[in-house]
């Protein structure tokens, strides 16, 4: 393990990642954020915005030329050809982004630790699994909800139809199956302050413990 450990953070859409990052963040750790990076790949005039609206045309566009990221949205989850087409397009120029981003936190990070200590690394990725991106980090953490919870959180986020936010849900990797690839996973089914408590004891008593020689704030 690396003085810097690298925690691949997943889930399910509306599982409560960006949340768990957050939480995590205030705890000290360093954040890559991969959707934060999929938002700035796409920016107008980008090389991956040319490839986006050659394929899927002007009628996603805002009047600014920015990419309308709620009709691209609503077109990639109710057709699996077209979301795949369009992962096709990002995924590379996201990749590329995270791979640079994380060895830019390395870098930094064990200068740092030689005055002070390592941090660990959470690399806040949706698409971890579908990404193939599991190789850059060290080990994985899925949160996850319950299908109810999840339709309940979109349509109270998005304002979408019941039927519309299960075929968001459905249109994912299914739960189960990240979880069976998972080193720790978190059920986020209950109140905020609950996840916290969750979030917290992982950070505190598994995760910190696998930064090697080096202190850390909690030891």
């Amino acid at each position: 393990m690396s003085k810097n450990t690298v925690i691949g953070l997943t889930g399910g859409i509306a599982t409560g990642k960006s949340t768990a990052a957050k939480i995590f963040k205030k705890l000290g750790c360093k954040i890559v954020d991969a959707d934060a990076i999929a938002h700035k790949i796409i920016k107008h005039n980008t090389s991956a915005y040319r490839k986006i609206t050659a394929y899927f045309g002007k009628d996603i566009l805002e009047k600014n030329r920015e990419i309308n990221r709620s009709k691209l949205a609503s077109i990639i989850f109710s057709n699996k050809n077209k979301r795949l087409k369009l992962n096709a397009i990002t995924h590379p120029y996201i990749i590329k982004e995270i791979k640079k981003q994380i060895k830019n936190l390395k870098c930094k990070l064990n200068v740092a630790a030689k005055r002070s200590f390592a941090k660990i690394i959470i690399l806040d990725a949706p698409l971890l699994f579908e990404a193939k991106i599991t190789l850059l980090v060290d080990k994985i953490l899925v949160i996850a909800s319950n299908e109810e919870a999840q339709i309940k959180r979109l349509i109270k986020k998005y304002n979408l139809s019941p039927d519309k936010a299960k075929l968001r849900v459905k249109s994912q990797m299914p739960l189960a199956k990240k979880i069976k690839y998972a080193d720790y996973v978190i059920n986020n089914n209950a109140k905020l302050t609950d996840l916290r408590k969750k979030v917290k004891n992982l950070y505190l008593h598994t995760l910190s413990p696998l930064i090697k020689g080096v202190g850390h704030p909690f030891k």
